[in-house]
């Protein structure tokens, strides 16, 4: 029997893939597979057509055991379970027989589509550049023609243009031979991960449940809301703005006010609310504010998303991050809003909501779109006769990156607060900071301690603080005189001369802080540091090992937990898991100082996360410190939630460092659930984790 067979299909459907992901795509009446192409090992690619019996040979492969590879592994997946099984007789592979080659790109850091990896990995053998016609032409509804009855669909058939869909079918062989040319290039999962491929595929397949009820209700809620913001905001400008979606008109409006508005996204909002302005730009802002949140989106996505069972499936990528970290797709329970605290108490409130009237919601909570933005969690439910189990690891990322460099003191201070002995650790940096015991640790000093721990752990300096002062709500220029009394005049001095030099080059943030925010930004960096000697040295210890893999191509060089090596024009980060992270054709470069000498400053080829494009980039200490530290955060979630699921527990979410499970009543316990998910793997030793965790019939953030 051959080892793989590639496979690839083309399909149709009314639904819209990009609106619905794939499982409900495929669960449309009008789904279909309409061609196909495979390929045993390095044989010919044969090819199937809509109407013919599956092939002996692929049957004969499916139901012997064997492996089926693919890009995006999951579609073909979700095709044969729900279209080629049920309605063809196909037979259905297991999901432990699927490979996805889209997967060991990402765990490659190539960028996550056909077409864009053949580049990046100089393949000759591309996608045809056709594809994108014959796929509007064959996979989605047509217009009514004249004489054909407007509103019903309409599909332009093989027997319409049988060029044309010969040519789609040779479109379907090529993407079979690219997706095999690239699985000879990059590097296959390794056993485990191929493992957590599969266990990410299953937790799709099993989806969570949707209060649908409740999504309908939200929507009624949010349209109703939109009408009368719409109404405030004509009001409020004199009629010139009739919409609160009509942004730009509104940024015009506003430099008419004398309010010079470049942009309104969320944080531009924030800031100009924060100064002082006129009262009709004031209220204009804030109606804007409100009517920008994201729940109409997140609902919609979860309405189209859902199946007809109810459930939400396809929300997870696999290696969506760099580091190996999932990403969401769909309603993307990942970027769900932090909470307006609008609604005190969610379950009590679902009952007022699905009444769907906006004037209710107002009279009794106030502010109905921050009220709806509060309830999006809620929509999400356990099965019927289950309730959730989720627990959520607390502080992982700064555990892991103390356990990575060694800054025992940090790690003692973890377990003393685990085991009840000792305070948590941003009191514990409040009292070193502010120079006083940890009770005494004032709230706005916790929050900044907060700040401070998640803002300069890889090497941020001022900015990255400001960006966490800013999520937290911290300003930081009021802390300024306790900081000089704890640290003393010459701290105070030292913060005040880098401040004058940035001010001079015009950099740093210099023109977004005010003088003492910065300098106090600047001196809790400092101390931060003074305060963590052996995370500092991480930084320096792993862009010098890099550095020396990059020079010495071949040669392992390792510092503390992590190594590198380069090899097939990659450099390769090993984890302490042993799983490695990918950066493409590292060089090493001369870069200009600010301060006019030379460094040599590492660069490699990656996927932008904002641009998707693969671009170089810079990557330093810190930059490396924060990779492997998310990178092995990950790992250790992964060990958990399959620990997990082989206990019985099946997880229907993973959000962040959070693992959502759908458990029936009377099975399990939330207790073990959390100790399944800190059960530590050998290479994790010393490493203290704890996760803690809630349980109900509705999803909630704790």
């Amino acid at each position: 029997m051959a080892d793989i067979c590639s496979i690839d299909f083309e399909t149709r459907s009314a639904a819209d893939l990009k609106k619905t992901g794939a499982h409900r795509y495929f669960e449309d009446p009008t789904a279909d597979v309409l061609c196909a192409a495979y390929a045993f090992d390095d044989g010919p690619v044969h090819t199937w057509r809509i109407g013919l019996p599956c092939p002996d040979d692929l049957r004969a492969h499916i139901v012997a055991g064997g492996k089926l590879a693919a890009w995006n592994a999951g579609f073909e997946f979700w095709a044969f379970k729900v279209v080629l099984g049920p309605c063809h007789g196909w037979p259905v592979p297991r999901i432990d027989q699927m490979i996805d080659t889209m997967a060991q790109a990402a765990a490659m850091s190539i960028p996550q589509s056909l077409d864009g990896a053949a580049k990046a990995m100089g393949l000759e053998q591309q996608k045809d550049k056709d594809g994108m016609r014959l796929i509007r032409k064959f996979s989605m509804p047509r217009k009514a023609r004249k004489g054909e009855t407007p509103g019903r669909l309409y599909w332009t058939r093989p027997e319409d243009d049988p060029a044309d869909f010969q040519k789609f079918i040779d479109y379907c062989r090529v993407d079979v031979e690219v997706e095999r040319a690239l699985r000879k290039l990059l590097v296959p999962l390794s056993e485990y991960e191929q493992k957590v491929w599969e266990f990410t595929l299953t937790m799709n397949d099993r989806g969570a449940h949707i209060d649908r009820r409740l999504v309908e209700a939200l929507l009624d809620v949010t349209e109703q809301s939109k009408e009368v913001l719409d109404r405030r905001m004509a009001r409020a400008t004199g009629f010139e703005i009739t919409a609160c979606s009509q942004v730009a008109a509104l940024t015009n409006w506003l430099k008419t006010q004398g309010v010079p508005a470049e942009t309104l996204n969320k944080n531009a909002i924030e800031d100009l609310l924060a100064t002082e302005l006129p009262d009709a730009a004031r209220d204009a802002v804030e109606i804007r504010k409100e009517a920008a949140k994201t729940s109409t989106a997140k609902l919609v996505a979860m309405r189209d998303y859902m199946g007809s069972d109810g459930r939400v499936r396809g929300m997870f990528l696999y290696h969506g991050a760099g580091t190996g970290r999932w990403a969401g797709r769909g309603p993307q329970p990942q970027n769900f809003p932090r909470g307006t605290y609008t609604i005190k108490d969610a379950e009590a409130a679902v009952d007022d909501f699905l009444l769907g009237n906006a004037s209710w919601i107002d009279l009794t909570y106030g502010l109905p779109m921050s009220a709806v933005s509060d309830m999006l969690r809620s929509c999400i439910t356990a099965s019927p006769g289950s309730r959730l189990l989720a627990a959520d690891y607390s502080s992982i990322e700064s555990r892991v990156i103390a356990w990575l460099a060694g800054e025992q003191w940090k790690i003692d201070a973890f377990v003393a607060y685990d085991e009840g002995r000792g305070p948590g650790m941003y009191e514990l940096m409040g009292s070193r900071i502010f120079s006083k015991p940890p009770e005494k640790v004032t709230k706005d000093e916790r929050q900044a301690s907060k700040s401070t721990e998640l803002g300069c752990g890889f090497q941020g300096g001022v900015l990255a603080f400001h960006t966490m002062a800013k999520i937290y709500g911290v300003d930081m220029a009021p802390a300024l005189p306790k900081l000089i009394e704890a640290s003393g005049p010459e701290a105070y001095e030292r913060a005040v001369e880098r401040y004058a030099e940035c001010l001079e080059r015009g950099d740093t943030g210099t023109d977004m802080l005010s003088r003492d925010a910065w300098v106090a930004s600047e001196m809790i960096k400092n101390m931060w540091r003074t305060q963590n000697p052996s995370i500092v040295a991480l930084w320096a210890g792993m862009e010098e090992a890099a550095l020396r893999s990059v020079r010495n191509p071949g040669s392992v060089t390792t510092y503390r937990h992590c190594s590198f090596l380069v090899r097939r024009g990659f450099l390769w980060q090993r984890l302490p898991s042993g799983r490695c992270l990918a950066y493409g054709a590292p060089k090493v470069e001369d870069r200009d100082t600010p301060w006019g000498a030379k460094k040599e400053s590492l660069t490699a080829l990656g996927v932008n996360s904002v641009t998707k494009r693969w671009e170089r980039f810079s990557l330093y200490g810190g930059q490396l410190a924060q990779h492997s530290t998310q990178a092995t955060a990950r790992d250790l979630m992964a060990h958990g939630m399959l620990q997990a699921e082989a206990a019985g527990y099946p997880i229907v979410m993973t959000i962040h460092d959070e693992a959502v499970a759908d458990v029936p009543l009377g099975q399990g316990t939330l207790a073990e659930f959390e100790r399944r998910l800190c059960d530590l793997p050998g290479w994790a030793t010393g490493l203290p984790v704890v996760a803690s965790g809630w349980e109900g019939f509705r999803y909630r953030k704790d």
